[in-house]
């Protein structure tokens, strides 16, 4: 939704309630939470008509990680946020690759790709690919 936290939870007062707990009793902390609430709610009031876009974009990366025989976490998801499980040697590759190409992304195990938010699209997902379909070949 182009929220700049990268996510917004929305409920009845007894369900906020609840999570406000479950985030204290887990040590979690809420700052600046007003001006966070401001971007969600522009969110709401602006971006919603692209989430159709951002998940058809994720829909497709995830697609052509799979065609090159990456295992995708929750195959199918409606989010704009794939999680891709790799070897761990081709993980330490793969950040400091992408690096060197202008692309920053933190690479582990389990590598989160979210390519596909208001401020990118399918050419940042076209590099992710890159990037990942180099690593194959090397292994």
């Amino acid at each position: 939704m182009g929220a700049p936290v990268g996510s917004l939870l929305c409920g009845s007062s007894e369900f906020i309630q609840r999570a406000i707990r479950w985030r204290k009793m887990t040590g979690g902390g809420l700052r600046q939470a007003g001006i966070l609430a401001a971007a969600g709610l522009y969110a709401l009031e602006n971006n919603v008509e692209r989430l159709r876009e951002d998940h058809n974009n994720a829909t497709w990366l995830e697609q052509q990680l799979r065609d090159i025989g990456l295992e995708i976490v929750e195959p199918g998801a409606q989010t704009n946020v794939l999680y891709l499980r790799q070897p761990a040697e081709q993980a330490a590759k793969l950040g400091p690759w992408m690096r060197e190409r202008g692309v920053l992304l933190s690479s582990g195990p389990l590598t989160a790709l979210s390519p596909t938010s208001t401020s990118a699209g399918r050419t940042c997902s076209r590099w992710s690919i890159c990037g990942v379909e180099f690593l194959q070949q090397q292994r």
